[in-house]
């Protein structure tokens, strides 16, 4: 959410969405063990820079063949 001011400019206000998109990442990935289908899948993302937030789920579950 981006609160008006009455000072910004329509521009500017853009330009902050701008800024904000720019600096989101999306990542996909596969299990490595695809024999474990139907289990959850713990995940771990680490960056190498320790002063950025990473904000992401625990895990996820995968389908089993006959759910496809």
């Amino acid at each position: 959410m981006f609160r008006i001011s009455k000072g910004a400019t329509t521009r500017e206000i853009f330009d902050t969405i701008r800024q904000e998109i720019r600096s989101q990442y999306l990542l996909g990935f596969s299990p490595s063990n695809p024999a474990r289908e139907g289990t959850f899948h713990k995940l771990k993302i680490r960056t190498k820079r320790k002063n950025l937030t990473v904000q992401g789920r625990e895990g996820y579950y995968t389908f089993k063949s006959s759910e496809r």
